[in-house]
Formats: C-alpha cells, structure tokens, sequence
C-alpha cells in the first residue's frame, strides 16, 4: 500500500544536528554536503559556503546565493538559522527566479520576515519574534496558491496574499555576514512517496532498494513498474547512470522519457540529475536539472503504471508523484 508522505527536494539521510520526520516533512539537507544543492553563478565550490558539524556555514559575502536544485508549487518547509555575530544579514527565497533574487523573506535584523524583491499583501517585519544571536531561530513557510503563511519560533508572523509566479525555487541568501543553518526539512503538497518496496512490481533480478536508493541492475527487459497505474500527473525523481547505462521512465500511456546515455541532452550532467516528467492532457512536459522541453502527443484517456526500465545500473533516489485533477 502507497504510503502518503509528502516529500518535496528528496530524502537525505539525517545529519547529526537534523529533527526526524514531522508532520510529513522530509529533511533537504543531509547534514554531509551539499546533495539537492546548487550555487548561483558558474563557481559550484565557493569558499563562503561550506558543510562542517552537520551544519550550513555562511561565513559572509556578497554571493553566490544557495539554492534548490528543485523549484517548487504548493509546499511547506521548516529551517533553524542563527547569526553569529549581532550585525546579520542573509535572507530566505520562496519561490524565486532560478537564480534567486526574488520573493525573499529579509533576514536583516531588524527587518526578519518582511518579504522583499516581490509583493505580498499582508507581508510584514517581525524582529520582536526572534532569539538574540547565537541562538537558535525556526521560520516554518506554508505555500498553497498564492498565499503565504510565515511562524517564527512557533508563533504565527503573519498571513499574505498575491505571491507570485506559482512556481519557483527556495534558497538561502549571502549577504556579507555569518549565519548558520539546519534542520532544513520540506514536502511538496500533494506528493506521494514511492520510495518503498511494497509499491512496485519487482521481477527478481531486476533490481532492489538499499537505503533511500532504488538501484536497476538492466537485467530485465521490462524494468520495474509502480503496482498503482496513474494518468494525468507529474513524477519527480533523481537519478544516477552508470557510465554507457541507458534508462527510460514511462508516465501513465505517455511516450517513453530516455534518461542515462540514451537521453543526448544538453541539461544531463555527471552524476546526480533532477527529472520531472508532467503529463497532462496532450502535452508531455520534461525538465533535466531546471531546463524543460514539451513533446505534443496524441492524448489517450487512460492509466498505466509509471515504467523505470534500464540496460544497465542506474539508481533512483526521492521518486515522488502527484496526481493532476
């Protein structure tokens, strides 16, 4: 039986300093590197950010910004931030432009949680929320549409309106002072979990779950397929291929989504990639790590289980679907 957390980023092992799961949110900070991460700009190792004691440490700098590898629709998400020093100045990014900038909750003391960089009705600063510096504050940020609801410390800040686009990353901003950050846990509303066993068919041999990894071994011709078939919705997943592996993710009775060698697209890279896959009515949607293609097809009115099939190993972590009405 499918399990109904709700995930956003993906699942990352638990840090040393990281809370369990809660009310369905799933930590986006393993607590070791920077896995769901990426930096603003070309420099994809700058010397202001840096993982050390299961925390994120800005040590200062005017850039580069720390955002999502995933943008976002409806979500909620909790994070714990502290200054170190009492003159701080950073910023939290709800649903902004890939390369942030946008929609920022101000991180200014002074001016904590007054949305800056777009308009909000309702948006205010709340510094009187906040723990002196050097110790430990959580901001929780509900998105539904275009409101916003903002808590600090467990207290409610305020509720708005009118935020715009309905769709765009988080992040965190860099704003020449020191600031610690942990805990960053979040889940996409609406999502299901199906990163467990009992939700696939799994011929033997073909592949198996370790962990938080589901790893095909290209054994079977068939792949694998979720035991729940799915129409109009959209599949978030990453993965990882093994060097000349070529993959294919089937959604519901849309065309095949070649991923690994066989996908020749400018946006796979090394390593981990980011996918979604939206079918909805005759349009197929595909993003590889925040680059989007549509494929028109002839729509058909029915379901079918979402395919992983693969001709060699490729591991899939943080798969999630949510059904579009």
């Amino acid at each position: 039986m499918l399990t109904s957390a709700l995930v956003l980023l993906g699942f990352c092992s638990l840090g040393a300093e990281e809370k369990p799961r809660e009310e369905g949110l799933v930590p986006v900070f393993n607590g070791k590197d920077f896995h769901g991460w990426r930096f603003t700009g070309k420099d994809q190792k700058p010397a202001n950010w840096k993982v050390e004691d299961g925390l994120i440490k800005l040590s200062g700098g005017g850039s580069p910004h720390l955002a999502s590898e995933w943008d976002y629709e409806d979500f909620e998400m909790k994070f714990q931030w502290r200054a170190v020093k009492d003159r701080y100045n950073s910023g939290f990014y709800v649903r902004s432009a890939r390369n942030m900038g946008t929609n920022q909750l101000n991180l200014a003391k002074g001016s904590e949680g007054a949305l800056i960089g777009g308009k909000v009705t309702g948006s205010k600063k709340v510094p009187e929320l906040q723990n002196k510096p050097g110790e430990w504050n959580e901001w929780h940020v509900k998105v539904v549409g275009d409101r916003i609801t903002f808590w600090c410390n467990g207290k409610l800040a305020w509720e708005g309106s009118d935020l715009k686009p309905a769709r765009g990353y988080v992040g965190l901003q860099a704003e020449g002072a020191a600031l610690e950050f942990r805990n960053l846990r979040i889940r996409e509303i609406g999502a299901v979990w199906l990163m467990q066993p009992d939700a696939w068919e799994l011929p033997s041999g073909a592949g198996a779950f370790k962990d938080d990894t589901l790893t095909l071994t290209g054994k079977a011709a068939g792949g694998v397929k979720t035991k729940k078939a799915f129409g109009n919705a959209v599949l978030r997943l990453e993965w990882k291929a093994d060097k000349g592996a070529e993959g294919f993710v089937k959604l519901g009775v849309a065309p095949e989504v070649p991923i690994g060698e066989a996908a020749k697209d400018r946006a796979i890279r090394p390593g981990w990639n980011f996918t979604e896959i939206r079918v909805e009515g005759g349009s197929l949607t595909v993003w590889h790590n925040g680059e989007a293609v549509t494929r028109p097809w002839k729509p058909v009115q029915a379901s079918a289980p979402v395919v992983l099939r693969s001709t060699g190993p490729i591991d899939f972590r943080a798969i999630r679907i949510r059904e579009l009405k």
